[in-house]
Order: C-alpha cells, then sequence, then structure tokens
C-alpha cells in the first residue's frame, strides 16, 4: 500500500506514519520538492488497516493499493539523477556499458577489460551467473566469476555489473558488483525484487520478455517502495519476434513512451534486442536519438568462441566503431524535440 500525502507538512506525515506503525506496520517515507508518500509494509498486516479511517488522517491524498506511483512523473516531475562510483546516471549524458556475455574465465575477462578500459568505457558487464534456456547450457562460473569480474574491474578502473538470479547470492553481489542486473526471466520475480530494495545497491532492471510498460514499472516500484531509489530501467526487446531473422522485438516506441512516464533512468539492450551482432550499431545510434541514459553493450575478444551468445557479441573492432558512431549521434540527439 502507498499513501499519497497532499502536501509536505511534516505533522500531517506525523500522523500517518504514527497510526502505521501502530497498527503494526512499517512505514517508509518518500518526500521532494514535488510530493510525499508514505509506503506501508506489514507482510499482509496493511491489508487489515481501515482503508475509511486512514483515508481520513488530516493531509491523506489518495491510497493507493495496486498500480505504481513511485517510479512515475505523478510522484517526481524532475528526472532521477545518481552517482555510481564516478559514473552519472540521468543527467543527460550517455553511460556506455560493455562487456561478455559471460565470464569465461580470469584471462579472457582481463583481455577484455584491458581493452574496454582503453576505449573509454567506465562500466564493464559480465554474467556469472547464466539463467540459460536449456538445462545443458553454460551456466556461469558463479561465485567464482563474481570475484573474477571485481578483480578485472579494479584493476581497470570501471564499475562491474552482473545479473543476480537468486536471493541466496544476495551477500556475495553486495561485495563484489557495484550495479546488480535483475534479468528478464526475473523481473516478476518480486521476493527477489523486494529484496534488492534493501540491499543498498543500484539496480539495472531489465524489462520482462512479455512485460508491457506498466507492468515494467510496477516490478520496478517493489524495489522502489522498500527504499532503494537508484534503478535503471533497461529495454532489452520483448518476445514475439519472428525468431528466424532476429532475437526479439527491440521497441523504441518504449523507450520514448518511458521517457514520458517515469523519472528513473533508461538504459537499451542492442544485444538482446536484436541477436545479431550487425543489428548492433544502428539500433544503439536508434537509441542515443530516443534519448536513452545508457546502453548495455555485449563485447567478446573472440564472439566465435564464446560459452554464451557469440552471435550477438561485438568483437573488439566492431565496438570501437560504434563508439564513434554514437559520438556524431549524440551531437544530434541535442537538436530532437522530446
Amino acid at each position: 500500500m502507498l499513501i499519497k500525502m497532499k502536501n509536505l507538512t511534516d505533522g500531517d506525515i506525523s500522523s500517518v506514519v504514527e497510526y502505521v506503525t501502530i497498527n503494526g506496520c512499517e512505514a517508509k517515507l518518500f518526500k521532494n520538492e514535488d510530493n510525499a508518500a508514505i509506503s506501508v509494509l506489514g507482510r499482509g498486516r496493511e491489508q487489515k488497516l481501515n482503508l475509511s479511517e486512514l483515508s481520513k488522517l488530516p493531509g491523506v491524498d489518495k491510497i493507493y493499493t495496486k498500480d505504481y506511483f513511485l517510479t512515475s512523473v505523478n510522484y517526481k516531475k524532475t528526472k532521477s539523477v545518481f552517482k555510481v562510483g564516478d559514473v552519472t546516471f540521468g543527467d543527460g549524458s550517455l553511460v556506455v556499458m560493455a562487456g561478455p556475455c559471460a565470464i569465461e574465465s580470469y584471462e579472457q575477462t582481463d583481455a577484455i577489460g584491458k581493452a574496454l578500459s582503453s576505449m573509454g568505457i567506465k562500466v564493464m558487464r559480465g554474467g556469472a551467473f547464466k539463467p540459460r534456456t536449456s538445462a545443458y547450457s553454460f551456466q556461469g562460473l558463479g561465485v567464482d566469476g563474481l570475484k573474477i569480474g571485481r578483480e578485472v574491474a579494479d584493476k581497470y578502473g570501471m564499475l562491474f555489473v552482473t545479473e543476480l538470479t537468486d536471493s541466496r547470492y544476495l551477500s556475495d553481489f553486495i561485495e563484489y558488483v557495484d550495479i546488480i542486473q535483475v534479468g528478464a526471466r526475473n523481473s516478476q520475480n518480486f521476493e527477489l525484487l523486494k529484496d534488492l530494495g534493501t540491499c543498498g545497491k543500484p539496480i539495472l532492471l531489465k524489462q520482462g520478455m512479455s512485460d508491457n510498460l506498466d507492468t515494467w514499472l510496477s516490478a520496478a516500484e517493489y524495489i522502489y517502495s522498500r527504499g532503494n531509489d537508484r534503478i535503471i530501467l533497461c529495454e532489452r526487446g520483448i518476445s514475439g519476434a519472428d525468431n528466424k531473422y532476429y532475437r526479439n522485438v527491440m521497441d523504441i516506441n518504449a523507450l520514448l513512451a518511458m521517457k514520458q512516464l517515469t523519472h528513473l533512468p533508461l538504459c537499451m539492450d542492442p544485444s538482446h534486442g536484436s541477436g545479431r551482432r550487425d543489428f548492433i550499431e544502428p539500433l544503439s545510434c536508434m537509441g542515443v536519438i530516443a534519448n536513452v541514459d545508457a546502453l548495455l553493450i555485449e563485447v567478446h575478444n573472440c564472439p566465435e568462441c564464446a560459452l554464451c551468445d557469440g552471435a550477438q557479441s561485438l568483437h573488439l573492432e566492431e565496438f570501437q566503431h560504434l563508439l564513434n558512431s554514437l559520438s556524431i549521434y549524440q551531437n544530434a540527439r541535442q537538436k530532437v524535440r522530446y
């Protein structure tokens, strides 16, 4: 449950918080220059609150028992901007996050990390846990992969982003990872999202394979309502594509619409969005024109030998060409009206 206040008056807010806590629930206050709101968490106890009484308390404007509010522009009209290390998301600049689909060995990750660092990349991606359709496909190196990613990222002065698939490993991710990714398969894993709301780490939340924009923002609300407002939303294509020619539907319309629906930073993953190496650069340029805040791109020093998704990973020289192209489109997007 979420309670939207009519104003920012401290006395009204305190009375609502007191009512909530007296009734055995936890209250979390969210406040900015536009709005104040209180999320009510009670492991089911919040369902027993008397909504009629609650709605009559001074300052209460609206009570949300479904959908989302905190992640929308109705709560915060200005764009959310936050730093992770020395990298800023949401300030109008473009953050390019790149690296292998899967961390396969220290040598492979080190070679890629060294090359990416020389190109100016500040955030390295690399999968340690790989949810795969086939039970017999490479599943990742697990915690050993996390350790490799952390070591290489530190060696070359980069942040490390990777996907968490199970809350059992959350403590390891808190130790080794800078940005925790939630993959498409887990975007509706609500218990995991709740845990990420209190983990203290920024979250890269991918759109689920069958998510529409409302269910995607509702998933982000699970994280935000628990107190974690450092969320990057990542469009990675939705299912329904003609798999003979490309992997997913890369929805540019969704990016443009989300810019009007949410204050959170937006990322685009053209690698999963297309499944094709030759589509990544043009899609990335489209994303820049659509005013995304970040790109997530798979890069490998030998894609033909990759243990995971080599067909959608750029060679290092192709990635350098992409970066050169992006600089042109970054200048062009300053002239586009949104």
